[in-house]
């Protein structure tokens, strides 16, 4: 049994051994005792299930399924920008990344044996636009450097809420096809658990004993797929857009297995981490103010583990967030900001105040590439659809006074200039 579990889960020397050998039982076996042990212990049966629950969970942690969750930490500390050095040269060595993810994933991965000094863990959105970009090796290293590196085909709402809340790993989610589902439960988990705030809360125990539990959903999280996540979650993570390596380019083939490499980064982690977690706890790095506040909540851990490393590292980091997080770099998949652009694109061309709708929609149009043309059903977008895909940034249509034309319906580019400015 864990000693640091003992130390968060006190209990007399009658309960303690007791619940030990409930937790070793098969499912079935606890189902037909533990209303006689929970008798026997004085205490509910929400309570007797929770603690076996939580004891089941730190055990899974130390079998041998997961053996690479049990970490002995480097026996010399261990210098911070040589370790991202190391971890740097280890994911280039068997993936071609492109330019600063490789900055991006080694602070990553170092941040996920310290996660819980932030208010943030940052998510990872690795794309590819087809298969054989390299993203599901790239996965495979995460996920025997990260701390407590987790992977799994398909998980169940409580099974997730319950591993995060017990284990706090590092879930490696590849090709996991809910993770895009707008409609799938287990959304509303991965969305808010990128902050220590993010809980899940549910009913434990029968008939008058229910009663409701908090489990935390907070931990590092990756996500591998081609194409993109939900816009949600794109918005909660750093994302490292993967590409087809050139025959010039030349990687090393990884085996899926564990290695004394990996072993031995993970060691010095750990120790890293236990040096200087404390610290990190105070660290505020200075906001890049080129970066939204989003990308800023995102990339704030990153540049905390970078200045307590030093050397080179504060620097290349906020090179990185400029590339994967700054303007222009992932462009807002929703069609709400694609309009914006465009419509701000027809505005400058023609030089006018005032467009009436007709004549905006031509513009729009005018690009065969952009999905105007064939915004529903191969059709043109029609002027209803514009001023419903306008309204939730409060620009609406009005009569306009075009030149040498009769008055229209139409827009104002004074309309536009505070979503301008708010969200390209």
């Amino acid at each position: 049994m864990c000693e640091s579990w003992i130390k968060k889960h006190p209990r007399d020397e009658k309960s303690e051994p007791l619940i030990a050998e409930l937790a070793r039982l098969s499912r079935l076996e606890y189902d037909r005792r533990r209303k006689k042990e929970a008798k026997k212990l004085g205490i509910q049966l929400t309570t007797l299930d929770r603690e076996v629950v939580e004891l089941r969970a730190q055990n899974a942690a130390e079998k041998d399924f997961l053996p690479h969750w049990n970490v002995e930490p480097w026996p010399e500390p261990v210098d911070g920008a040589t370790l991202l050095d190391a971890l740097r040269r280890h994911l280039t060595r068997y993936v071609v990344l492109p330019a600063h993810a490789d900055i991006a994933l080694s602070l990553w991965a170092l941040n996920t044996w310290v996660f819980e000094s932030f208010d943030i863990a940052p998510y990872l959105s690795i794309t590819s636009p087809t298969r054989r970009c390299g993203k599901t090796v790239l996965m495979t290293l995460l996920y025997w450097l990260c701390c407590r590196g987790k992977k799994s085909d398909n998980m169940s709402k409580p099974a997730i809420y319950r591993s995060v809340d017990a284990e706090r790993p590092t879930l490696v989610l590849d090709e996991v096809g809910w993770v895009v589902d707008l409609k799938d439960e287990r959304q509303g988990i991965l969305c808010g658990g990128f902050e220590r705030n993010g809980f899940v809360e549910v009913c434990e125990g029968e008939g008058t004993a229910i009663t409701t539990r908090l489990f935390s959903t907070y931990c590092p999280k990756a996500f591998g797929l081609i194409g993109q996540l939900t816009a949600t979650l794109t918005d909660r993570s750093i994302v490292i857009p993967m590409q087809r390596k050139m025959p010039t380019e030349k990687a090393e083939r990884l085996r899926r297995r564990d290695s004394d490499e990996h072993a031995q980064l993970r060691r010095q982690c750990l120790r890293w981490a236990n040096d200087n977690a404390k610290a990190l706890e105070q660290a505020a790095p200075p906001a890049l103010a080129c970066l939204n506040d989003r990308a800023c909540d995102l990339w704030e851990p990153l540049f905390a583990i970078a200045d307590a490393s030093g050397g080179k590292w504060p620097e290349s980091a906020r090179a990185a967030a400029l590339a994967l997080s700054g303007a222009g770099a992932n462009e807002d998949d929703t069609r709400g900001i694609e309009l914006l652009a465009d419509v701000k694109k027809a505005f400058a061309a023609c030089g006018l105040a005032e467009l009436p709708t007709k004549v905006l929609i031509a513009a729009l149009c005018a690009d065969p590439e952009r999905p105007w043309t064939a915004y529903a059903k191969g059709e043109q977008i029609t002027d209803r659809q514009l001023a419903k895909l306008l309204r939730p940034f409060g620009i609406v249509s009005v009569t306009v006074h075009p030149p040498n034309a009769p008055d229209a319906k139409g827009y104002r580019r004074a309309d536009f200039e505070e979503a301008w400015g708010r969200y390209l």
